[in-house]
């Protein structure tokens, strides 16, 4: 049951940056016949490959980031590029693994108010990072960090 804390592992920033995004086309992978017989793998779909598409990130963590926009087909793989403080242009592509294909409303009692409160949640999807350099990936933990404890100093002042 969910009070309204953040319950997710990996510590995340909320921001509001604009992102490009592409559907990749499925890869084929050759493989000597042996192998080929046992071995199993998730397939991306492509329905959408080679669309390019305009969004933004309204959280991001050094694993993934939601993005709302046009939202693709789950098990999507999908190249991002967007920037960040300090970084003009972080390249990423990601596995698409949840989305909102609609803008939807929820009530829920958020810490600190006594009744529910309306909270719009846009159309969008996460995306699990399947590759994005380690100097972006360090960034952004040390963007979220620095976040943390800005939020530490305020709420102590």
């Amino acid at each position: 049951m969910s009070t309204g804390a953040e319950q997710r592992r990996s510590p995340r920033l909320f921001v509001n940056l604009p992102v490009s995004y592409e559907v990749l086309e499925a890869r084929q992978v050759a493989m000597p016949k042996d192998l080929e017989e046992v071995y199993e793998r998730v397939q991306a779909r492509d329905e959408f490959a080679g669309t390019r598409f305009e969004g933004v990130i309204r959280d991001l963590s050094i694993n993934g980031a939601f993005i709302t926009g046009s939202t693709v087909p789950l098990l999507s793989r999908v190249a991002l590029t967007f920037p960040l403080p300090g970084i003009p242009e972080v390249e990423a592509i990601g596995w698409v693994l949840w989305r909102r294909k609609k803008e939807c409303v929820i009530q829920r009692v958020m810490p600190g108010e006594s009744g529910p409160s309306r909270l719009i949640l846009p159309e969008g999807y996460g995306v699990l990072f399947e590759s994005i350099t380690a100097h972006s990936r360090r960034h952004i933990g040390r963007l979220i960090r620095m976040n943390d404890a800005s939020k530490a100093i305020i709420s102590a002042v």
